[in-house]
């Protein structure tokens, strides 16, 4: 046990101060794009990449998943998915390169058809490193992992903004996607030590493909509705409105993966490691629920209450059409990382069942708010989108309480205390402070908030602070 909670916790430390360091070189990267390039060219590479990610799905089909939870793995098992996966990345390629003009008479935009051409390689370059990158995560090995994202990050971030500044335009966006992909998957492929045999078996892939195939219908479910507002907005509105949209998505995305991504991404190995021991799960479930919960509120009231200083300090005024977005997004931000770890309980326990059930629920909902579109427009789809990402929330906490059988109080409450305690900082901050100078007001309010919320989480004893703070003392002490 011991050993496992020091792997966990030095896996955690590393993929947060790895996302903490591709956070910063993300951002500081997007801040220079998004000053050199217009909101348009964002749009269009918007409008491809819905494509990409969606159809990225069916290159893994779930065996990704299914290499990390099954327990007892041959050789066979990883040589026959890198094969699959490989031989499905090629298929997805060719279909896409050879329609690149299907897509760009959708959105009425003849300059897709050389982009999508150029960004159908992507499905190859991601597909030759997923098992390495698979064996890796299973083992709990992220420092290599977080040393070769964040490098291919830097360099890749580095040539876009050369290319930008030298008017490239939507291309420097391109080369700086599909050279992260390339660098990355170079550096796993020289420091893995794992080579694919030359041998591969269907009966392997059947043995995988009991969990792993409701995990990819589920995947193909949320790929759909994770995507499916951009193509509505790519083909109702101009680039440009997409573009402010896709920034505050993806800001808002930027925030969720530097708060909650590094505990989640280690859950899953680790639940799955214990899934039969009920104390020690339902332990490491409740740990990981009470700290997300209380790191994500205080970041999303931090980013609400500075949000405009943000904007106009790093995009410029030209980009605060987006701010609105930014805000709605925030306001229901804590939603998917909460949901992150529910679903990862039912995925740790291999009830892929359940999880397609609840999947199919979820966005069910979640599809019928797209109609809100030809109803009352974008807001309205914003709006109704707000009411079915906290109903999937609930749902969530419903299903992953009766899997490990716990009162509902055991996800409620925390989340209730929460969340009521950032709305009461953050409301009468958000009224009570109005400094006209941008810099002023986000060092004020940015130190004002910090503190209160962190001297009312250690008056009222908050569970989350409180678990951080042990962490911290018994480390300080090792």
């Amino acid at each position: 046990m011991d050993n496992l909670k020091e792997k966990s916790f030095v896996a955690v430390a590393w993929d947060f101060g790895g996302k903490f360091a591709n956070f910063g070189v993300a951002f500081i990267v997007s801040v220079f794009l998004t000053r050199l390039l217009e909101p348009e060219e964002f749009g269009l590479i918007a409008m491809v990449n819905v494509i990409i990610g969606f159809s990225a799905v069916f290159v893994d089909m779930g065996l990704g998943a299914s290499l990390i939870q099954r327990k007892h793995l041959l050789p066979i098992h990883y040589d026959s998915v890198f094969y699959f996966n490989l031989s499905v990345a090629l298929f997805l390629t060719l279909i896409l390169f050879f329609n690149a003009n299907l897509i760009a008479n959708f959105y009425n935009r003849p300059e897709l058809i050389n982009i999508t051409k150029v960004l159908s390689f992507t499905f190859i370059v991601n597909a030759i490193v997923t098992v390495q990158t698979t064996r890796l995560k299973k083992g709990l090995k992220i420092k290599v992992l977080t040393q070769s994202r964040l490098f291919s990050a830097t360099i890749s971030g580095f040539v876009g903004i050369l290319l930008a500044f030298y008017g490239f335009g939507v291309w420097a966006l391109i080369f700086q996607n599909l050279l992260s992909g390339i660098l990355f998957a170079l550096i796993i492929w020289v420091i893995s030590n794992w080579r694919p045999n030359l041998r591969f078996s269907f009966k392997a892939l059947q043995q995988l493909w009991g969990f792993g195939f409701r995990i990819f219908l589920s995947g193909v479910l949320d790929a759909i509705y994770t995507r499916l507002d951009v193509v509505f907005i790519g083909k109702l509105f101009a680039p440009d409105t997409l573009g402010f949209y896709q920034r505050a998505k993806s800001l808002n995305q930027m925030t969720t993966n530097f708060t909650a991504a590094p505990l989640i991404s280690i859950l899953f190995p680790v639940l799955s490691e214990i899934q039969n021991s009920k104390i020690r799960f339902n332990n490491i479930v409740d740990k990981a629920f009470k700290v997300i919960n209380w790191v994500v509120f205080l970041l999303i009231g931090l980013l609400f209450l500075i949000s405009k200083d943000i904007y106009i300090i790093l995009f410029t005024e030209k980009w605060l059409p987006s701010l609105p977005y930014f805000r709605l997004f925030l306001a229901t931000g804590f939603a998917l990382p909460l949901s992150s770890v529910l679903v990862n309980v039912l995925r740790a326990k291999g009830n892929s069942k359940v999880f397609l059930k609840l999947e199919i629920i979820k966005k069910t909902f979640g599809l019928l708010s797209f109609t809100m579109f030809f109803i009352s427009g974008l807001w309205g789809f914003l709006y109704a989108r707000a009411i079915v990402t906290l109903f999937s929330l609930l749902l969530n906490m419903h299903y992953a309480r009766k899997e490990i059988k716990v009162n509902m109080n055991f996800f409620m409450l925390p989340f209730i205390k929460n969340l009521l305690l950032m709305l009461i900082i953050t409301i009468p901050l958000f009224l009570i402070i109005q400094i006209s100078n941008t810099y002023i007001h986000l060092i004020v309010v940015s130190i004002v908030f910090i503190a209160i919320y962190l001297i009312s989480s250690f008056i009222l004893k908050i569970s989350g602070f409180e678990l951080v703070k042990v962490e911290i003392k018994d480390r300080i002490n090792k």
